[in-house]
């Protein structure tokens, strides 16, 4: 009889270890933190799953993939950096899936005179945030929208460079730059911190779109599916759009390089 409740007992504890060993690694994009991390406790109290969530700059999350970086889902705020990581033969084929969209704003300190992108041309403004163009999202709409509206060589020395769009919104929030450049859904994070100055017309940049993949090294792909597809249910679209997202668009080609 011990034996018996001896093994009972193992199966009970293995049961419980392989339980908590349960586990799935998403990469998603710096802007999606309070969306993704609202969703997680529901995920895993249905599947029983452990998420251990990391929030960057879609590049640098492309990079440290790339280098082998633990990962079962990537989420990028670009296009770009799901391509790359595509021509590395990373992602499974066919899990491309669009969550999510934003809008380009310019924002400044609450007491701030900006009304306009062309403001920002003015002598008095001397220091502008934008994310770094070459991985964070954001900073590449920027300069795409500042070309667009053939300001960015006039502007170009004023820039100060985040690591990602929310240390950007750190720098507008402490009053260390003049104004900068987030997503909508930053600038309602930050709430009466900031000012929203202005919202980039669309036209002027490539689509914002947060587009997930499934990457190949995952162990767990099924589970990742299930993760995308409840992104994609009624009430997870609620709470990403309740954080300032928009619906989900499909992206127009990127411009050849």
């Amino acid at each position: 009889m011990k034996l018996l409740t001896s093994l009972a007992l193992l199966l009970t504890l293995t049961h419980q270890t392989f339980g908590e060993d349960k586990t799935l690694d998403i990469a998603a994009a710096a802007s999606l933190k309070e969306s993704i991390t609202e969703i997680a406790p529901r995920f895993e109290s249905s599947e029983g799953v452990k998420l251990n969530l990391t929030f960057n700059a879609s590049g640098t999350l492309a990079k440290q993939i790339e280098q082998g970086a633990p990962a079962d889902i990537f989420i990028s705020a670009a296009e770009e950096q799901i391509e790359e990581l595509e021509r590395a033969e990373l992602v499974f084929d066919g899990s491309r899936t669009i969550i999510a969209g934003n809008e380009l704003v310019l924002i400044a300190p609450p007491d701030s005179s900006i009304k306009s992108f062309d403001d920002l041309k003015s002598d008095m403004i001397k220091h502008i945030a934008i994310g770094q163009p070459d991985s964070v999202p954001a900073g590449q709409y920027a300069v795409q929208t500042f070309k667009s509206l053939g300001i960015f060589e006039l502007i170009e020395s004023k820039f100060l460079y985040g690591t990602n769009v929310r240390q950007v919104l750190e720098y507008i929030v402490r009053g260390d730059v003049d104004a900068g450049i987030v997503y909508s859904s930053d600038a309602k994070a930050a709430g009466d911190s900031v000012k929203l100055c202005a919202t980039a017309p669309s036209n002027l940049h490539d689509p914002i779109v947060y587009t997930s993949v499934i990457i190949k090294t995952s162990d767990t792909p099924d589970l990742s599916k299930k993760f995308i597809e409840m992104l994609k249910d009624e009430e997870s679209k609620s709470i990403i759009k309740s954080h300032g997202f928009t619906t989900a668009t499909e992206p127009a080609e990127l411009p050849p390089k």
